[in-house]
C-alpha cells in the first residue's frame, strides 16, 4: 500500500475548505487544525532543511520528521472516525451490520501495530490528552462504534460543529449514569415512542 494513501482517504474538500478558512483567519478553525496547518506551511516553506550529511533537523536519522508524519496520520484517522465510523456502529440488535468499507484500519493511514504504544499529541483531539495510539483507537471505537451512530461532519457552522463534537466525544468518555439516571432516560425514551405512535395513529 502507498505510504501516503491515507491522504487520499481523507475528505479532501473539507480539509481544503478548512485550509482556506485558516488562511483568511486562523482563529476561525479549531485549534488543532491551526497547529496542523502551521506544520503544513512550515514544511512547505522548506524550514525543515537537510543538514550537510543529509539528515533532517540535525538528528542524523530524521526521527522528528517521522514523528510529525505519524502525528498527521493519527489526526487523519481521528477525522475518518468522525466522518465514517457510523458505518461500523452497532445500531441493529437483530443482525450484524454489513461491511460498508469505511476505511478505518491502521494500514489505511500508514500506521501499524508497531505504532500502538507510541504516544501521540493527537489524543488531545478527543479529550484524553497525549496518549498511546492503542488508547486513542480504543476511545474512538468506544465513542463511534457503539450502539449509537453519529454522522455530523456535514455541519458547516464551526461553532455548532465544535459544540456537537465535544458533546459526542468528551462527554461520551465521561458519561457514567447511575441506575436512577438510566431509569429516567428509559422512561423518557418510552414516552417519546408512545407520543410518536400517537401522532402516527392520529394523523
Amino acid at each position: 500500500m502507498d505510504k501516503y494513501s491515507y491522504v487520499a482517504n481523507a475528505d479532501v474538500s473539507t480539509i481544503d475548505n478548512l485550509y482556506q478558512s485558516y488562511k483568511g483567519s486562523p482563529e476561525s478553525v479549531d485549534y488543532s487544525w491551526q497547529k496542523f496547518f502551521e506544520g503544513f506551511e512550515f514544511s512547505q516553506n522548506g524550514s525543515v532543511a537537510k543538514t550537510e550529511n543529509g539528515s533532517k533537523n540535525g538528528n542524523g536519522n530524521g526521527a522528528a520528521t517521522t514523528v510529525n508524519e505519524k502525528e498527521m496520520q493519527v489526526r487523519f484517522l481521528i477525522h475518518a472516525y468522525r466522518s465514517r465510523a457510523h458505518l461500523r456502529s452497532n445500531t441493529n440488535p437483530v443482525r450484524k451490520r454489513k461491511d460498508r468499507k469505511p476505511i478505518l484500519d491502521l494500514q489505511d493511514f500508514g500506521l501499524s501495530e508497531s505504532d500502538m504504544e507510541t504516544v501521540f499529541e493527537a489524543g488531545k483531539e478527543i479529550g484524553i490528552g497525549a496518549a498511546p495510539l492503542r488508547k486513542i483507537i480504543e476511545s474512538l471505537r468506544y465513542i463511534y462504534e457503539g450502539t449509537i451512530g453519529f454522522e455530523y461532519m456535514y455541519v458547516r457552522d464551526p461553532e455548532r460543529l465544535s459544540w456537537l463534537r465535544d458533546k459526542i466525544e468528551k462527554e461520551s468518555l465521561e458519561f457514567n449514569p447511575s441506575t436512577q439516571e438510566k431509569t429516567r432516560i428509559l422512561s423518557k425514551l418510552n414516552e417519546a415512542v408512545v407520543f410518536e405512535n400517537f401522532l402516527h395513529t392520529k394523523y
